[in-house]
């Protein structure tokens, strides 16, 4: 729904050099991260990649509920001269 202005404000937003050093400096942490915690960062990196995926489809495959009826709907009473 956002993703045209999202995509215009970050687009002007890395055309700064101090925004491009400080996100290639965290993207390499990040990397370093991972080589250097192998077998647990694959894990992490995996559950990271997963989980909004596997939250979507639960959302997507949730039961809907049954619409409930009006509980007022007993006590009303129909006046033909109303209409």
């Amino acid at each position: 729904m956002y993703l045209g202005p999202v995509l215009f404000l970050l687009f002007f937003a890395f055309m700064s050099a101090t925004v491009r050093e400080k996100t290639a400096f965290a993207i390499g942490s990040v990397l370093h991260w991972v080589a250097m915690n192998q077998p647990f960062s694959y894990l992490v990196v995996m559950l990271a990649i997963t989980a909004p995926i596997l939250s979507f489809v639960l959302i997507v495959r949730w039961p809907r509920t049954p619409e409930a009826d009006n509980p007022l709907a007993r006590y009303r009473r129909e006046h033909p001269d109303m209409e």
